[in-house]
């Protein structure tokens, strides 16, 4: 699965963001069962585009107030 571009992030809609976030929180989860079950992935730097991605969608569900930030601010 490619990155999201984070333009594309930015023309969705709240609910389409939480779709999108719900597919790649499973997406990622369906690669660590394999990951953990036969010991290696086809392509190792999906895990990490994966986490990218919902790092992404995050990033503009909180810049839109949709979800609190987590932790502390200064």
């Amino acid at each position: 699965m490619p990155l999201v571009r984070l333009s594309e992030l930015r023309e969705m809609d709240r609910k389409s963001l939480e779709d999108k976030l719900l597919e790649l929180k499973r997406e990622l989860f369906r690669v660590r069962v394999q990951k953990a079950v036969s010991g290696q992935l086809d392509n190792p730097s999906v895990e990490r585009e994966l986490r990218k991605s919902i790092a992404r969608v995050l990033t503009v569900m909180r810049e839109r107030g949709y979800i609190k930030p987590r932790g502390r601010l200064r």
